[in-house]
């Protein structure tokens, strides 16, 4: 989580950026950033696992979703 926090910073002090985002995951749980100028915003997300141990296709939507809303703002 503080690489992927100071590549936020790097890239908005580099771009001149007020807002950046940024995700750290291992695969299981996901975690979402919003950097705005002197503050951060942070989203988990820990999908739901099923029988054979991995996300199932609902849980999968949301993580989708999420990344969705990133790229579309």
């Amino acid at each position: 989580m503080a690489q992927n926090l100071l590549g936020c910073e790097a890239v908005a002090d580099v771009n001149c950026l007020d807002c950046v985002y940024g995700i750290v995951t291992d695969y299981l749980n996901w975690i979402f950033f919003r950097s705005l100028n002197d503050s951060i915003e942070r989203s988990d997300i820990e999908p739901l696992i099923s029988v054979n141990g991995e996300p199932d296709r609902q849980s999968l939507g949301i993580v989708l979703g999420k990344i969705y809303a990133l790229l579309s703002d």
